[in-house]
C-alpha cells in the first residue's frame, strides 16, 4: 500500500474494516478505500458504497453519496455492474431522487436496462417528483423531441424552465435550444440568447463545449430587428465574444448523465454576470415557471410498466 498499489490498499481497507490481523478501525479502512479508489480500484469503490447505503458504525446511511460510488465503480470498466443495478433499484425503493434519475437515464439509453423511452419518461417524472435538479431538463428534452410520447414544445418549454429555476445550467441551454430553432412557433431568438448567457454565467469557471456551439450558432442567427428588439441590458452583451473552444479533460457532473466539460475562460465578466440576473428576473419572467403539467399529485403512472428486466436477461 505505501507503494500504491491499488489492490494493496483496497486489501488493508478490508482487513481494517473487519478486524482481521488487529483491531477494527472503519476511518482508517475508509481512507485506504478512497486511495484505492482514486486509484481506479472499482472494489475499493464498492466498499464505499456498500458503507454509505446501509451505514455503518459512526456513518450515516447517505444513500445519493452511495450511488455515486456506484457510479465511479462501474465507470472504472471492470466493475460488477449487475451489482450497482441492484444497488439502484434498492435506493429507488427506499425514496432515492438520485436513484430514479439513474434508472431512467440508463432506461432512455438502453445502459443495463432495456431502452424504453416510456419507462424513461416515468422515472424521470418519479425523480423530478422527488426533487432532482437535473430530472427537469431530461425530461423536457423528451417532451422536445417526442421520446417516450408526442412531441409537445408547449410542455417541454414548462419543464425546463421548471430546471432552470432549480439552477440548473443544462436547462438553461436547453431553452436556448429549443427557442431559437427556426421556422418555430415558439421561435424567440431574444430570449433564446438570454437563455444561453445565463446558462454560461450559471456553468462557472467550467463550460461545457456545447454550451459555446449553442451560444455561438445563436448568435449567429441573430437578425438586425432581432439586436435592436433585445431588452435594455442584454443588447450589449450580444457582443460579446464567447470564449473559444479549448479541449481539456472531461468530467461526469452526475452519474449516468455523460455532461462532457471543456475546461476555457468564464464567457463573461463578472459585471456583465450581474446584469444578466435582472434580466432573468425582469426582462423575460424566467425564474417564475408554473409546475409542469401532471407533476405531482395528478402525475399517473404509464400502464403496464413492471420493474424491467436487465438489458440481455432471459
Amino acid at each position: 500500500a505505501d507503494g500504491g498499489n491499488a489492490g494493496a490498499m483496497d486489501e488493508l481497507g478490508y482487513l481494517l474494516q473487519r478486524g482481521w490481523g488487529g483491531p477494527a478501525d472503519l476511518p482508517a479502512a475508509m481512507r485506504f478505500y478512497e486511495r484505492a479508489g482514486d486509484l481506479g480500484d472499482p472494489e475499493a469503490l464498492y466498499s464505499l458504497a456498500d458503507i454509505h447505503f446501509g451505514g455503518d458504525e459512526g456513518v450515516p446511511a447517505d444513500v445519493p453519496r452511495a450511488i455515486r460510488y456506484y457510479e465511479r465503480a462501474m465507470d472504472a470498466g471492470t466493475a460488477d455492474q449487475e451489482r450497482a443495478l441492484d444497488y439502484y433499484w434498492s435506493g429507488f425503493d427506499m425514496g432515492s431522487a438520485d436513484a430514479a434519475y439513474v434508472l431512467g437515464t440508463m432506461s432512455r439509453d438502453g445502459d443495463l436496462l432495456p431502452e424504453d423511452h416510456v419507462f424513461a419518461r416515468h422515472m424521470l417524472e418519479i425523480a423530478l417528483e422527488r426533487d432532482h435538479d437535473w430530472a427537469a431538463n431530461e425530461l423536457g428534452n423528451m417532451w422536445a423531441d417526442g421520446r417516450g410520447g408526442p412531441a409537445d414544445p408547449e410542455r417541454a418549454e414548462v419543464l425546463l424552465r421548471q430546471g432552470f429555476a432549480m439552477g440548473d445550467s443544462e436547462a438553461a441551454i436547453s431553452l436556448a435550444n429549443l427557442l431559437h430553432i427556426p421556422g418555430s412557433t415558439r421561435h424567440r431568438p431574444v430570449e433564446a440568447m438570454a437563455f444561453c448567457i445565463r446558462g454560461i454565467a450559471m456553468a462557472g469557471s467550467e463550460i461545457p463545449a456545447h454550451y459555446t456551439e449553442t451560444c455561438d450558432a445563436i448568435e449567429a442567427q441573430l437578425s438586425s430587428e432581432d439586436r435592436a428588439a433585445a431588452p435594455a441590458g442584454l443588447e450589449p452583451r450580444l457582443r460579446v465574444r464567447l470564449p473559444a473552444r479549448v479541449e481539456g479533460p472531461g468530467e461526469d457532473r452526475v452519474p449516468s448523465g455523460g455532461r462532457e466539460v471543456a475546461h476555457v475562460a468564464p464567457a463573461v465578466g463578472p459585471s456583465a454576470v450581474g446584469a444578466l440576473a435582472g434580466i432573468a428576473r425582469e426582462d423575460a419572467g424566467f425564474v417564475d415557471a408554473p409546475a409542469p403539467r401532471g407533476h405531482g399529485a395528478d402525475r399517473v403512472a404509464p400502464v403496464g410498466h413492471e420493474r424491467p428486466e436487465r438489458r440481455g436477461a432471459p
